[in-house]
């Protein structure tokens, strides 16, 4: 089964905004959702594709993938449920994801990032799958307050890329980053980037503004969007988007409280305000 958000206790909120920017066109495509196994939500997945600029038919491409990715993660839970982000379970994953399948779609390409969180703890803590092409990133904030990149881009010297899905086949071209990982605590943040927002805002920046988001109590679906947008000093020429997933429930107040405090000078910061 799957929600487009967290209603039980509201522990959790699942979230995504999406900006063309300066653009005619927005060539990303955002996915948050959840899903239940007996009932109780047990996995939270969100992805972020981001068209190529230049190559045709990016948001034809953008829109396929990420569709198709969400048909992958429903089919995959459905089939291996509890078991789903079991580290034995690394060859499956990786041979369904080379080769989606897609609808009929134009010749084009895109950046892809996702992230399987399993919401429930096992002896060693929670497990979090995370896959890419291209440079989407993947960020967690971990319950210490530290905010961790878990993904490399895929660029070759010259900056083009060394991965990413292609239509009409539903290939990965090149590179396909695959990794998985164990949170000793269950994390206060996880978010997916397109590159037209991590190459704006520094790594300090996008922890600042996702801090401040986490501290407000009416954080919800639409206020995150003006609230990006504001954070953005001016309109940036790409399209720039995110896909997130905050903790609400025993939040480590203070520690993000300092965090916010120790980036003060953060050149955004006085951008970020409630009308």
């Amino acid at each position: 089964m799957i929600s487009n958000q967290f209603k039980e206790k509201r522990r959790w909120l699942q979230a995504c905004f999406s900006n063309s920017g300066k653009r005619q066109t927005n060539e990303d495509r955002v996915e948050a959702l959840s899903f239940k196994i007996d009932d109780i939500i047990r996995f939270s997945y969100l992805s972020a594709c981001d068209g190529v600029a230049g190559s045709e038919n990016g948001e034809a491409c953008a829109d396929s993938i990420s569709s198709a990715l969400k048909l992958w993660v429903k089919n995959y839970i459905d089939q291996f449920g509890k078991g789903a982000l079991y580290l034995r379970q690394r060859t499956i994953i990786r041979e369904s994801l080379l080769q989606l399948q897609v609808p009929l779609t134009p010749k084009g390409a895109t950046a892809t990032g996702f992230a399987i969180f399993d919401h429930k703890r096992k002896n060693n803590g929670y497990r979090l799958l995370v896959s890419w092409t291209g440079d989407c990133r993947v960020y967690y904030l971990d319950s210490m307050g530290e905010f961790r990149l878990l993904t490399c881009d895929q660029h070759d010297d010259e900056n083009r890329l060394t991965g990413y899905y292609s239509t009409p086949d539903g290939k990965v071209n090149g590179e396909l980053g695959l990794k998985f990982f164990t949170l000793p605590k269950e994390p206060i943040l996880i978010v997916i980037t397109t590159d037209g927002l991590h190459e704006k805002c520094s790594c300090d920046e996008l922890k600042f503004f996702f801090s401040w988001c986490i501290l407000q109590p009416d954080l919800g679906i639409k206020q995150l969007g003006h609230w990006a947008k504001l954070f953005i000093e001016e309109n940036i020429s790409d399209n720039y988007s995110a896909s997130c997933l905050f903790r609400q429930k025993a939040l480590p107040r203070k520690k993000l409280l300092n965090s916010l405090q120790e980036n003060k000078q953060c050149k955004n910061s006085a951008k970020v305000k409630k009308d």
